[in-house]
């Protein structure tokens, strides 16, 4: 389990950087969800946003935990949080996550800052663009192709 944790760690903390430098929330993760939380788009109306936030929330929780109290070799991440951060990640670059979907449902645009460093990252549209969708499809491989080796090690 220790691969996985390190893995999972070491992909949250690219989402976590990845929504702080293409979004305006300066606080990640946790900003993302406040923000989540603030809308009072959930309680049932919504499944899928109310998956995502459990989802959000439950790996903000694995990663105090590998970062504050759990050792990296206790079974506490599972392949299915890792695709989660993972996915998660490519669909802010792509405006598909909840707030770019809710934000496009009510025709605003998503609010993204505005120096040189994000308009490579993301146009007005949300559209993945340059070197952000390649480093993205690059992440996605990478995270892939290891836990694929992961899993055929755990089966071996």
């Amino acid at each position: 389990m220790k691969k996985l944790n390190d893995i999972f760690f070491s992909e949250y903390k690219e989402t976590d950087n990845y929504i702080k430098s293409a979004t305006v929330f300066e606080r990640g993760i946790s900003g993302y969800i406040d923000k989540m939380m603030e809308t009072g788009y959930t309680h049932g109306k919504n499944p899928e946003w109310d998956l995502d936030l459990k989802n959000l929330k439950h790996a903000r929780w694995i990663r105090n935990k590998l970062a504050h109290e759990e050792p990296f070799d206790s079974d506490i991440c599972s392949s299915d949080d890792l695709y989660f951060i993972v996915d998660f990640r490519k669909r802010i670059a792509n405006g598909t996550d909840p707030l770019s979907s809710k934000r496009k449902k009510q025709n605003r645009s998503y609010p993204v800052k505005r120096d040189s460093r994000t308009s490579r990252l993301s146009n007005k549209t949300g559209n993945n663009t340059g070197r952000a969708g390649c480093l993205t499809l690059v992440i996605s491989i990478a995270a892939a192709i290891l836990l694929f080796a992961f899993c055929s090690v755990a089966l071996s």
